[in-house]
């Protein structure tokens, strides 16, 4: 009796003994999760402190950049600009705010530091800094004063509250399901993103609604609607049934094996698209004209027997097929078993590089695997006249005396903001970094720009 009692009292010992032991892990747990939550709530506090100095620095040096009249100076304020919008952007990729769309605010960031880049460029040209040009200046200034404003006052209430990071996270996450009421900028000193309107960033997103247009010759310029080049004035809509015909003649198949799939719209092209043996082969054709305007066709390919030069002639046969002779090889490159070959519009003994067309040949059999027209239909011009104000002997004496000019074409060049220029394009040799190609501007005499050409197995890459 004694022996089982003393078992007793001992059982219980480690029962409670290790409860106790329990509770003190759970406690530990617990309390290194908070201390865990907190330490990771720094470095988020850091990166909304970081976006709001970033901003006011952009800020500071686009008020600075309205005042600058000498190239030297924009160089260095534009400078500034892109490495404060390159930190503003690093910042927000690092906040937890993953179910927010920030397109516009993204956008704002590329398109400021390449706007002033743009500005400090045109300075170099010994081009004028416009009306408009101030205008914009002033306008991105403004946004930027605003948004840090905006992140200040948000950032001193996560600091006086020390928010640990969940709490942190759910502030940020989207509020458009939990409030219906249209978001607001940041109103009075003291004021709680609550009753702002909800999340932060969601204001910011919202404020750009009002932001009016910035256009210069850029990549993330406002687009000015373009109005259709003359060579489509004349060419009428074709019917289903037009287009159906076009895309059996070239897919090479049946007109009972053609599948009608609706109507898309491609770079504001109103297309028909259409599909065939069980949706393997999918084609778009432009409504206005009927042309090709885009082909896949995914077929099984086999083991590579036919060479570069046949790829090239299988290619040029389909071109001529579909209308669009009169198209030079620039580059090519392999994927697997399939050969895509770039072609560039050559007219007058003028390249247009801007009117581009990719091909992909499967090299078992020479199938057409792949045909894109989409910068060569955007960008087609029934007439160019490619002029000059400097010769080509004066052009070259901007070309390195490091590089031997092996060839020179006449080209038209397109810049990210979609205009066009014309220019001498050196080819030439580097002992160095083997093919240069130079671009001097025939009318300018400005040297645009500099690609190196690098040919390898896998086929021909631009830098």
């Amino acid at each position: 009796m004694y022996i089982k009692k003393r078992w007793l009292i001992t059982s219980i010992s480690f029962v409670v003994g290790g409860l106790l032991v329990l509770m003190g892990f759970v406690i530990s747990f617990y309390c290194s999760g908070e201390n865990y939550k907190t330490t990771m709530s720094y470095p988020q506090k850091e990166n909304i402190i970081s976006l709001a100095e970033s901003l006011e620095q952009i800020d500071y040096s686009l008020k600075k950049g309205s005042y600058a009249t000498t190239p030297y100076q924009a160089v260095i304020l534009a400078a500034n600009v892109l490495l404060e919008t390159g930190s503003a952007k690093e910042d927000l990729q690092h906040l937890p705010i993953y179910d927010l769309a920030l397109e516009k605010t993204a956008k704002y960031l590329s398109q400021t530091g390449e706007f002033v880049f743009k500005l400090a460029e045109k300075g170099i040209r010994g081009e004028s800094i416009t009306e408009d040009d101030q205008n914009s200046l002033r306008q991105l200034s403004e946004k930027a004063t605003e948004l840090a404003s905006e992140l200040r006052n948000f950032s001193v209430e996560v600091s006086s509250e020390n928010y640990d990071y969940d709490t942190l996270a759910e502030m940020l996450k989207s509020q458009s399901d939990k409030n219906d009421a249209v978001p607001v900028m940041a109103g009075a000193a003291g004021e709680t993103s609550a009753e702002n309107g909800g999340n932060v960033f969601e204001r910011i997103e919202a404020s750009f609604e009002d932001f009016s247009p910035i256009y210069y010759d850029g990549r993330f310029s406002d687009v000015i609607e373009r109005k259709p080049d003359e060579f489509w004035n004349d060419k009428e809509i074709v019917t289903q049934d037009k287009a159906l015909d076009i895309a059996a003649y070239v897919m090479d198949v049946s007109l009972e094996s053609v599948k009608f799939d609706g109507e898309t719209v491609q770079d504001d092209f109103e297309c028909y698209r259409f599909s065939a043996q069980n949706g393997d082969k999918e084609i778009c054709i432009i409504k206005q004209g009927g042309y090709l305007y885009s082909y896949n066709n995914n077929i099984n390919i086999g083991d590579a027997v036919k060479s570069e030069d046949e790829a090239v002639a299988i290619a040029e046969k389909f071109l001529k097929k579909i209308g669009l002779d009169g198209m030079s090889v620039y580059g090519r490159v392999y994927n697997g078993n399939i050969m895509l070959l770039t072609f560039v519009s050559e007219k007058n003994g003028v390249l247009i590089y801007p009117e581009k067309i990719t091909v992909g040949v499967a090299l078992d059999k020479g199938e057409i695997v792949s045909f894109n027209g989409s910068d060569y239909w955007t960008n087609l011009k029934l007439n160019r006249t490619f002029t000059s104000s400097i010769s080509q002997d004066e052009a070259a004496k901007s070309v390195s005396p490091e590089l031997l000019v092996k060839n020179v074409n006449k080209v038209f060049m397109i810049s990210d903001g979609g205009n066009e220029y014309p220019c001498y394009e050196f080819v030439t040799e580097s002992e160095r970094d083997g093919q240069v190609r130079v671009y001097i501007n025939s009318e300018t005499g400005i040297e645009e720009t500099i690609i190196l050409v690098s040919e390898t197995d896998e086929g021909t890459f631009f830098y």
